[in-house]
């Protein structure tokens, strides 16, 4: 019995030790793979967030950021299926819908990509971005008139990009 206690013992200690080593390391690989990004080496930045989410595969930031990664070396249909798993986690992620959208828009799917917009801008109606992407989608399929609005709702709510799209599109 005293043996029994002594082994359930030994497994907690190393199950209580072991779950901020692995917190420790989620943020580790997380703050690693963001700087990986930021300095456009999109494989390690990969390899990165997929050791976290061997370690947490409920982390939806991991999954947005790998999909991120995808899309950045060209791997837009590869992307969308981290996109779908990080929304299937956080599914009013704002910054997901808009990076899915981007990646939908540029495989060619525009109307999923619009939806995507539309959905974001309901859950935000303050996210700058959201109305610029959507804007670049409604120019795409020649609804210009909306692509207008949509670029100065985004000018005014604070995206720089905005502005030029607007001078050079809407009379």
């Amino acid at each position: 019995m005293r043996a029994f206690f002594c082994c359930v013992t030994s497994l907690l200690i190393l199950i209580l030790f072991q779950y901020p080593l692995d917190a420790a390391s989620i943020s580790d690989n997380l703050d690693l793979g963001m700087t990986k990004l930021e300095k456009e080496d999109y494989s390690a930045a990969i390899t990165k967030f997929t050791e976290v989410l061997e370690l947490d595969p409920t982390n939806s930031v991991a999954f947005n950021l790998r999909g991120v990664s995808k899309a950045k070396r060209g791997d837009f249909q590869g992307s969308i299926p981290d996109y779908n798993q990080s929304l299937k986690l956080d599914s009013i992620n704002v910054d997901t819908l808009n990076n899915r959208g981007i990646a939908k828009a540029r495989l060619g799917d525009i109307d999923d990509a619009i939806k995507d917009f539309d959905r974001a801008i309901k859950i935000d109606e303050n996210n700058a971005s959201s109305y610029f992407n959507h804007g670049i989608s409604m120019d795409m399929t020649g609804n210009l008139e909306t692509a207008c609005s949509d670029w100065v709702n985004a000018r005014d709510l604070g995206d720089p990009r905005a502005n030029k799209y607007i001078i050079q599109n809407c009379h």
